[in-house]
């Protein structure tokens, strides 16, 4: 295990998109990783019809708030470090580590899981205009990254982000493969002094409870972790609230999870233990499809 290497944070120069930027860079000083902002713009729009001299001014235009997006970045990144910044990324270029910034055109639902599939971890926030529903982006960079992706406030996080991975640690575990993934693109990132919780919930109408399962943590154990095992029933709780219940409980600063164990479309259109999640965390979101 080489640990956390290589990290890619979504901005778009929001405010409330800062704290990400925040969680992101101090990751990369903590893990002496490289971080990859990344900032994607819509083509125009070709039924808008625009004359030449048009189109021109909305690509300067677009160009303009490209660079502005860059000089926040570059400002952010020199409070964690003064030697971090790289500047605007060429694909010529290796940088072992840093912070390096990139602008590219596209639609962003396409272009962040591309970009994404050659990180270590996606980071992004949390849209304050959907509070009730997962954003395009979020879906489509979980489920087709393959990589996990960290979610986010856009307020009232960690006082100490680049110490996520060395607390408490809370994670969900059901026996399901988006739960085996989660451990497996955990593992790398945890520091030796990280206190795991494996947080199991015996759900309504389940044959099998997946609780009785000592192999996980056996897992664990060989990888040098004592994990504190938390079981629950659910009664009539949905999930995701006992899960994040549990997870003030300990402490923990993340919440290390499966995501749509289901089908996506079903969780988005009528709800699920993801949804809940994603509505309802007061801490930062480990997720993996």
């Amino acid at each position: 295990m080489t640990g956390l290497k290589s990290i890619l944070c979504l901005f778009d120069g929001d405010e409330t998109q800062a704290p990400a930027l925040d969680f992101a860079l101090a990751l990369c000083v903590r893990h002496k990783a490289f971080l990859h902002v990344l900032h994607v713009t819509e083509p125009i729009d070709p039924y808008l019809e625009l004359n030449s001299a048009q189109e021109a001014n909305v690509v300067d235009s677009q160009s303009h708030i490209s660079d502005q997006i860059a000089w926040v970045v570059r400002m952010r990144a020199q409070k964690f470090g003064a030697a971090l910044w790289r500047g605007h990324l060429n694909s010529r270029e290796f940088h072992e580590m840093g912070v390096g910034y990139e602008a590219l055109t596209g639609y962003v639902e396409k272009v962040v899981p591309r970009v994404a599939r050659t990180s270590d971890i996606v980071i992004c926030s949390k849209t304050p205009a959907k509070k009730d529903a997962a954003s395009d982006v979020f879906m489509s960079t979980l489920m087709r990254s393959g990589r996990p992706v960290l979610l986010v406030k856009s307020y009232g996080n960690s006082a100490d982000p680049g110490m996520l991975f060395d607390q408490d640690v809370a994670v969900a575990w059901d026996r399901s493969v988006q739960a085996t993934r989660t451990i497996h693109n955990l593992l790398p990132f945890l520091q030796a002094k990280a206190r795991l919780h494996i947080m199991s919930v015996a759900e309504q109408n389940k044959k099998i409870d997946v609780r009785d399962d000592p192999a996980v943590m056996y897992w664990l154990k060989r990888h040098g972790f004592v994990p504190t095992l938390h079981l629950m029933a659910q009664g009539d709780t949905p999930v995701g609230e006992l899960l994040l219940a549990k997870t003030r409980d300990v402490g923990a600063g993340v919440l290390a999870a499966g995501a749509y164990g289901q089908n996506a479309l079903v969780e988005k259109l009528i709800g699920g233990t993801t949804i809940d999640l994603y509505k309802q965390a007061h801490v930062p979101l480990f997720l993996t499809h």
